[in-house]
Protein backbone atom coordinates (compact mmCIF):
# COMPACT_ATOMS: atom_id res chain seq x y z
CA UNK A 1 0.00 0.00 0.00
CA UNK A 2 1.33 3.38 -0.84
CA UNK A 3 1.64 6.83 0.62
CA UNK A 4 -0.13 9.82 -0.94
CA UNK A 5 3.13 11.40 -2.18
CA UNK A 6 2.63 10.84 -5.89
CA UNK A 7 5.32 12.58 -7.92
CA UNK A 8 3.72 15.55 -9.71
CA UNK A 9 6.37 15.55 -12.44
CA UNK A 10 5.82 11.88 -13.27
CA UNK A 11 2.05 12.41 -13.53
CA UNK A 12 2.45 15.48 -15.74
CA UNK A 13 4.89 13.69 -18.07
CA UNK A 14 3.07 10.34 -18.26
CA UNK A 15 -0.67 10.84 -17.86
CA UNK A 16 -2.51 11.51 -21.12
CA UNK A 17 -4.74 14.36 -19.97
CA UNK A 18 -4.88 18.13 -20.41
CA UNK A 19 -1.68 19.25 -18.62
CA UNK A 20 -3.14 22.58 -17.45
CA UNK A 21 -6.11 20.84 -15.82
CA UNK A 22 -3.86 18.19 -14.25
CA UNK A 23 -1.61 20.89 -12.75
CA UNK A 24 -4.69 22.62 -11.31
CA UNK A 25 -5.88 19.37 -9.75
CA UNK A 26 -2.46 18.68 -8.27
CA UNK A 27 -2.21 22.18 -6.79
CA UNK A 28 -5.81 22.37 -5.61
CA UNK A 29 -4.87 21.88 -1.95
CA UNK A 30 -7.18 20.89 0.87
CA UNK A 31 -9.02 22.37 3.84
CA UNK A 32 -8.36 21.06 7.34
CA UNK A 33 -10.13 22.52 10.38
CA UNK A 34 -11.14 25.56 8.37
CA UNK A 35 -7.61 26.31 7.11
CA UNK A 36 -6.57 26.00 3.46
CA UNK A 37 -3.31 24.20 2.66
CA UNK A 38 -1.78 24.30 -0.83
CA UNK A 39 -0.58 20.96 -2.20
CA UNK A 40 3.15 21.15 -2.98
CA UNK A 41 3.57 17.41 -3.44
CA UNK A 42 1.33 14.37 -3.47
CA UNK A 43 -2.38 14.57 -4.12
CA UNK A 44 -4.96 16.52 -2.11
CA UNK A 45 -5.91 14.26 0.83
CA UNK A 46 -9.64 13.62 0.75
CA UNK A 47 -9.96 15.23 -2.66
CA UNK A 48 -12.29 13.45 -5.06
CA UNK A 49 -9.56 13.37 -7.71
CA UNK A 50 -6.92 11.76 -5.41
CA UNK A 51 -8.03 8.11 -5.91
CA UNK A 52 -8.13 8.64 -9.68
CA UNK A 53 -4.59 10.07 -9.70
CA UNK A 54 -3.35 7.23 -7.47
CA UNK A 55 -4.99 4.73 -9.81
CA UNK A 56 -3.25 6.33 -12.80
CA UNK A 57 0.12 6.28 -11.04
CA UNK A 58 -0.21 2.60 -10.12
CA UNK A 59 -1.35 1.48 -13.56
CA UNK A 60 1.20 -0.95 -14.92
CA UNK A 61 2.12 -2.62 -11.63
CA UNK A 62 0.08 -5.69 -12.53
CA UNK A 63 1.97 -5.97 -15.85
CA UNK A 64 5.32 -5.76 -14.03
CA UNK A 65 4.24 -8.56 -11.68
CA UNK A 66 2.97 -10.67 -14.60
CA UNK A 67 6.26 -10.19 -16.46
CA UNK A 68 8.27 -11.50 -13.48
CA UNK A 69 5.90 -14.08 -12.00
CA UNK A 70 3.63 -15.12 -14.87
CA UNK A 71 0.15 -14.15 -15.91
CA UNK A 72 -2.71 -15.20 -13.60
CA UNK A 73 -3.91 -18.79 -14.06
CA UNK A 74 -0.92 -19.86 -16.16
CA UNK A 75 1.63 -22.59 -15.47
CA UNK A 76 4.28 -19.99 -14.53
CA UNK A 77 2.01 -18.31 -11.97
CA UNK A 78 1.19 -21.59 -10.20
CA UNK A 79 4.80 -21.89 -8.97
CA UNK A 80 4.86 -18.55 -7.14
CA UNK A 81 1.11 -17.95 -6.72
CA UNK A 82 1.70 -14.19 -6.89
CA UNK A 83 -1.65 -12.41 -7.17
CA UNK A 84 -2.50 -8.73 -7.08
CA UNK A 85 -5.67 -6.82 -6.14
CA UNK A 86 -5.94 -3.03 -6.12
CA UNK A 87 -8.55 -0.46 -5.15
CA UNK A 88 -7.32 3.13 -5.77
CA UNK A 89 -4.05 3.36 -3.77
CA UNK A 90 -4.69 0.31 -1.59
CA UNK A 91 -3.49 -3.03 -2.86
CA UNK A 92 -2.61 -6.51 -1.70
CA UNK A 93 -0.14 -8.90 -3.25
CA UNK A 94 -0.25 -12.54 -2.23
CA UNK A 95 2.46 -15.13 -2.78
CA UNK A 96 3.41 -18.67 -1.92
CA UNK A 97 5.94 -17.68 0.77
CA UNK A 98 7.00 -14.80 2.98
CA UNK A 99 10.53 -15.05 1.55
CA UNK A 100 9.26 -14.63 -2.02
CA UNK A 101 7.25 -11.56 -1.01
CA UNK A 102 10.11 -9.97 0.97
CA UNK A 103 13.02 -10.81 -1.34
CA UNK A 104 11.50 -10.65 -4.83
CA UNK A 105 8.08 -8.98 -4.88
CA UNK A 106 8.65 -6.09 -2.45
CA UNK A 107 11.87 -4.81 -4.14
CA UNK A 108 10.13 -5.01 -7.53
CA UNK A 109 7.13 -3.01 -6.24
CA UNK A 110 9.39 -0.46 -4.52
CA UNK A 111 11.35 0.11 -7.74
CA UNK A 112 8.13 0.50 -9.76
CA UNK A 113 6.76 3.00 -7.25
CA UNK A 114 10.02 4.96 -6.89
CA UNK A 115 9.91 5.83 -10.61
CA UNK A 116 6.53 7.44 -9.94
CA UNK A 117 7.57 9.31 -6.81
CA UNK A 118 5.68 6.84 -4.61
CA UNK A 119 6.79 4.74 -1.68
CA UNK A 120 5.27 1.91 0.31
CA UNK A 121 3.61 3.15 3.47
CA UNK A 122 5.49 1.54 6.41
CA UNK A 123 2.40 1.60 8.65
CA UNK A 124 0.23 -0.07 5.99
CA UNK A 125 2.76 -2.54 4.55
CA UNK A 126 2.45 -5.94 6.20
CA UNK A 127 3.94 -9.24 5.11
CA UNK A 128 2.03 -11.95 6.92
CA UNK A 129 0.70 -15.47 6.59
CA UNK A 130 -2.92 -15.74 5.44
CA UNK A 131 -3.74 -17.78 8.57
CA UNK A 132 -2.81 -14.73 10.68
CA UNK A 133 -5.07 -12.55 8.55
CA UNK A 134 -4.82 -8.96 7.37
CA UNK A 135 -7.03 -5.90 6.96
CA UNK A 136 -7.95 -4.60 3.51
CA UNK A 137 -10.58 -1.97 2.70
CA UNK A 138 -12.11 -2.15 6.17
CA UNK A 139 -12.39 -5.94 6.14
CA UNK A 140 -10.30 -8.59 7.87
CA UNK A 141 -9.37 -11.53 5.67
CA UNK A 142 -7.87 -14.77 6.93
CA UNK A 143 -7.83 -18.45 6.16
CA UNK A 144 -9.30 -20.66 8.87
CA UNK A 145 -9.47 -24.47 8.52
CA UNK A 146 -9.01 -24.18 4.75
CA UNK A 147 -11.79 -21.62 4.29
CA UNK A 148 -11.48 -17.90 3.61
CA UNK A 149 -13.13 -15.78 6.32
CA UNK A 150 -14.00 -12.17 5.58
CA UNK A 151 -15.40 -10.01 8.35
CA UNK A 152 -15.31 -6.34 9.38
CA UNK A 153 -11.92 -5.28 10.75
CA UNK A 154 -11.62 -4.61 14.49
CA UNK A 155 -10.95 -0.93 13.76
CA UNK A 156 -14.12 -0.61 11.64
CA UNK A 157 -16.17 -2.47 14.24
CA UNK A 158 -14.81 -0.24 17.04
CA UNK A 159 -15.64 2.92 15.04
CA UNK A 160 -19.14 1.64 14.30
CA UNK A 161 -19.83 0.83 17.97
CA UNK A 162 -18.45 4.22 19.00
CA UNK A 163 -20.86 5.92 16.61
CA UNK A 164 -23.79 3.92 18.02
CA UNK A 165 -22.77 4.74 21.61
CA UNK A 166 -22.57 8.43 20.72
CA UNK A 167 -26.10 8.40 19.32
CA UNK A 168 -27.48 6.56 22.37
CA UNK A 169 -25.66 8.81 24.87
CA UNK A 170 -26.77 12.02 23.19
CA UNK A 171 -30.39 10.82 23.06
CA UNK A 172 -30.92 9.32 26.53
CA UNK A 173 -34.08 11.32 27.14
CA UNK A 174 -35.89 10.62 23.85
CA UNK A 175 -38.61 8.03 23.33
CA UNK A 176 -37.59 4.54 22.17
CA UNK A 177 -39.20 4.87 18.74
CA UNK A 178 -37.23 8.10 18.10
CA UNK A 179 -33.97 6.46 19.21
CA UNK A 180 -34.67 3.44 16.99
CA UNK A 181 -35.28 5.77 14.03
CA UNK A 182 -31.89 7.44 14.71
CA UNK A 183 -30.03 4.13 15.08
CA UNK A 184 -31.53 2.26 12.11
CA UNK A 185 -29.69 4.15 9.33
CA UNK A 186 -26.37 3.61 11.13
CA UNK A 187 -27.09 -0.08 11.70
CA UNK A 188 -28.08 -0.60 8.07
CA UNK A 189 -24.95 1.20 6.87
Amino acid sequence: MCSPLIGHQWLIENIQIDKRMLKQWLGSGFIDKGLFYRTAEGTPQGGIISPVLANMALDGLEKVLETHFGKKNTKASYKTKVNYVRYADDFIITGISKELLENEVKPLVEAFMAKRGLQLSPEKTVITHIADGFDFLGQNLRKYHGKMLIKPSKKNLRNHLQKLRGIVRSNLMVRQDVLIRLLNPVLRG
